[in-house]
């Protein structure tokens, strides 16, 4: 009797054993569905897995005030980047810099620390490399509305980094982002009554139009092509004025110039209240990182901006050019330069702009 109750104990201890076996089993079998499943919700409807750690360790930023705009000119070094937080709960940025993965990681950590998961704009000014370079990581790592770009069809032509960011927003044409070819007169324009801004694109002509820089950048394989194709934007809220230039040379610049001085509301929309006054820019950003090619004194002396913004980090090209800096000087404006201060934020609010710098 007594090795009867022995064994029947040790069966029970068996079948205990094995019971806790199957537990444990189902367990760490849910958790592996779990996180299986959990990595695929992530990959395809929050962030591709790749990205995960660098949103992580994202440190937040503090969000902007009620009615406040922040223009963040990103420090990307030689390369332009800058994302603008809008009052009406929109963002935009406006290119990607280099193809570095510091930069990449630079570009999506900024973002995430500000909060943003959404470009409601994403534009690309042209299509070199150090603006284009991060793109596809940023389409990839956000959701995006609407994708500004240049009109550019020489497949051949095109570099490694413009290749993948158009993949990149091809993949996503599915899930309704929008392209629009960038030319004079296309314009973004707040969502909200109670916050009254506008991007305004002055350049390049359209497409149809024979004296398009589209034209060149198609038909000729040269940087002077690809840079004088870029779009340069007016940008406007609470009578602050910002204008971005791409890598325009003088060339353009004169262009704009006598087209302002010589045919009255060249620049007006239509049914719009949109009237640039270049005479009486705020903020200019420098056009092709401060290269000698651009910021002719012709333009500079139209313009009289307060302040400019120089985009820049170590290069073989002698940016920003010593020449460029004295022009600016002789017009009085106040320059700030990514590769001296870091990352550069300008605040609007209540009709006044300011800079903090993150250096």
């Amino acid at each position: 009797m007594e090795s009867d109750r022995k064994i029947a104990r040790k069966i029970k201890k068996i079948k205990i054993s094995k019971h806790k076996k199957i537990v444990m089993i189902s367990v760490w079998s849910a958790i592996i569905v779990c996180a299986i499943v959990s990595a695929i919700i992530i990959d395809n409807f929050v962030i591709p897995l790749e990205y995960v750690s660098e949103v992580a360790f994202s440190d937040k930023m503090a969000r902007a005030e009620v009615g406040e705009l922040r223009i963040h000119f990103v420090d990307v070094g030689q390369g332009d980047c800058t994302i603008i937080e809008l009052p009406d709960g929109t963002n935009t940025i406006i290119d990607g810099g280099n193809d570095k993965d510091e930069t990449c990681k630079k570009i999506i950590n900024y973002a995430r620390s500000l909060g943003i998961t959404r470009f409601d704009n994403l534009i690309l000014s042209h299509p070199d490399t150090d603006h284009c370079g991060s793109l596809s990581d940023v389409v990839n790592c956000f959701e995006i509305g609407t994708v500004y770009m240049p009109y550019f069809t020489q497949t051949s032509l095109f570099s490694d980094s413009y290749i993948e960011f158009c993949d990149a927003v091809s993949a996503k044409l599915e899930k309704g982002i929008k392209i629009n070819y960038s030319e004079r007169y296309d314009y973004i324009e707040s969502l909200s009554t109670a916050f009254d801004f506008y991007f305004l694109f002055l350049s390049p002509y359209a497409i149809n139009n024979p004296a398009s820089k589209y034209n060149d950048l198609n038909n000729k394989n040269t940087e002077t092509a690809s840079n004088d194709s870029s779009a340069v934007i007016w940008f406007e809220y609470q009578g602050v004025s910002t204008l971005f230039t791409g890598d325009i040379s003088s060339a353009v610049e004169t262009n704009l110039m006598l087209e302002y001085e010589n045919i009255e509301g060249v620049f007006k929309v239509d049914g719009k209240p949109f009237d640039p006054k270049l005479s009486e820019l705020n903020v200019l950003k420098v056009a092709h990182h401060g290269s000698n090619y651009s910021s002719c004194d012709e333009f500079l002396k139209l313009l009289t901006p307060n302040h400019a913004v120089i985009s820049v980090g170590e290069n073989l090209h002698n940016h920003p050019s010593q020449d460029v800096i004295s022009r600016f000087k002789n017009v009085n404006t106040s320059l700030y330069r990514t590769d001296i201060s870091g990352d550069i934020v300008m605040s609007i609010k209540n009709g006044e702009y300011s800079f903090l710098t993150k250096k």
